[in-house]
């Protein structure tokens, strides 16, 4: 079947709104360092276990919607009328079917009515699924016991579909969800695992899947029941992200059911990197590195593409795997552009890595959403220093545009800097004078007393630390 997986984590909760000051009336800041006079000594307070500072996955799921697609409230009315069936409709399938289209005033309408209530009222049959025993998974069956695998939701959906003579297909194939691993590749001899559903609207097919409408396994093998919009009308070149149509090794039918101009090999299906949903709709993609293992000697870079350039916060987790011991000090991640931001990975061993990317796009938002997965295979360790463990995005924040930095800064300024001489000098603009302090902090060790020194006109704060 495979479920997908949705994981989330928590951001600082002192996060404030963004508010851009005019580039006008600009006051300069300026830090120097000055390297410290004693060898720094070790602080057990900079040793961070794997569990401490760590952003736990969420099994909340967001709502969303489908990218040029779902309208807010476009299926309100006919949403409300499927959720709310009444009990004594569902005695049959024809009954129910006659109840979900009544209202319905395109066959578009009658497709959302029978999605809406099949991912409301369907549960996802682990039990079934784990034990490889599926039962019958006829549609009478499905509305009878409530619970089904995929291919139980898929005749479902087709058997309401063809009873109100709206052109339907079940298609079988492979999918990136629940037990996917980019390290095994899928092969054509292997047995597919998945169900959904094309449906002929409007002149052309589209795709509905119901059982990832549902929800979603949790990665401890529960059903996570979430309604998600995405998967209603999904567009062909999100959909084949994860679902690879496929039957008897008929090539031809793996071409005609991608619904693309373009239609890709198995080979390139195994190789693409998921996307999460919540990355395709918010159209962020890998620029770099397309494929979902990287074979790396040494330091890798990650380039990031946001092409709407709404992402407002990104976090990363990076742990060997799959012992689980992190080490975010060897990644660095920063926006460059504002389109653009990259993320730099010194794996310190020769062994394989997980590399988690997080972003939001809203500044009300509490948990990043997961927006994709690398595997990093380390055949040569990095000859790099660690960063100072920091797993956010280094540069400006958006608190630095409220108080009064410019935002003209974010990219002229970069967020790494390097000394040549043990001393720094970095100018900030700012449209007032700001009292600032600076902190100092290494890698791995206690720097003990540092000196540093911020000016501001004709003001200036001394910091000894």
């Amino acid at each position: 079947m495979g479920c997908c997986t949705s994981n989330a984590v928590a951001i600082d909760d002192q996060r404030t709104p963004l508010i851009t000051p005019k580039d006008k009336g600009e006051n300069v800041s300026t830090v120097k360092t000055i390297p410290a006079q004693n060898k720094p000594k070790l602080s057990e307070d900079n040793i961070i276990t794997t569990t401490e500072r760590r952003r736990k996955p969420s099994a909340d799921r967001r709502k969303t919607v489908p990218t040029g697609e779902l309208k807010k409230g476009a299926y309100d009315l006919i949403d409300a009328h499927a959720i709310n069936a009444p009990k004594d409709v569902k005695t049959s399938l024809n009954c129910l079917a006659d109840y979900l289209i009544k209202g319905a005033k395109s066959d578009k309408e009658k497709v959302r009515a029978f999605f809406v209530w099949i991912a409301n009222n369907i549960k996802y049959d682990t039990d079934a699924y784990f034990s490889g025993n599926y039962g019958n998974t006829n549609a009478e069956s499905v509305i009878k016991h409530g619970k089904s695998v995929c291919s139980g939701y898929a005749n479902l959906f087709e058997a309401f579909c063809k009873g109100a003579g709206i052109q339907v297909q079940v298609i079988s194939g492979f999918s990136k969800g629940y037990g996917y691993s980019p390290e095994k590749p899928i092969t054509p001899n292997r047995r597919t695992d998945h169900a959904w559903n094309a449906v002929f609207l409007e002149n052309k097919w589209q795709f509905v899947e119901c059982t990832w409408g549902a929800g979603h396994l949790s990665n401890a093998g529960e059903f996570q029941k979430a309604f998600n919009n995405f998967y209603f009308l999904t567009n062909p070149r999100h959909f084949i992200v994860d679902h690879f149509p496929f039957e008897h090794n008929d090539e031809e039918f793996s071409k005609k059911w991608q619904l693309l101009k373009n239609p890709i090999s198995l080979d390139e299906f195994n190789r693409n990197i998921k996307l999460s949903n919540t990355a395709l709709e918010w159209d962020i993609h890998p620029k770099s590195h397309k494929h979902g293992v990287i074979e790396v000697k040494g330091s890798v870079e990650i380039i990031i593409e946001d092409v709407k350039g709404h992402l407002l916060d990104t976090s990363f987790e990076f742990y060997e795997y799959p012992s689980g011991k992190r080490v975010e000090e060897y990644g660095f991640l920063r926006k460059v552009s504002t389109h653009e931001f990259k993320i730099t990975f010194n794996p310190p061993k020769t062994v394989t890595y997980r590399v988690e990317l997080f972003g939001s796009i809203k500044e009300s938002q509490h948990k990043l959403d997961q927006l994709m997965t690398y595997t990093i295979k380390c055949t040569q360790a990095a000859n790099a220093s660690p960063y100072p463990r920091h797993t956010e995005q280094w540069g400006f924040s958006q608190r630095a545009y409220e108080i009064g930095f410019l935002k003209s800064d974010q990219f002229k300024v970069q967020a790494l800097q390097q000394s040549r001489n043990g001393q720094l000098e970095l100018t900030l603009r700012t449209t007032r004078n700001i009292p600032s302090m600076v902190q100092l902090s290494h890698a791995k060790y206690d720097l003990g007393k540092t000196f540093t020194l911020v000016t501001g006109g004709k003001d200036f704060l001394e910091d000894k630390h």
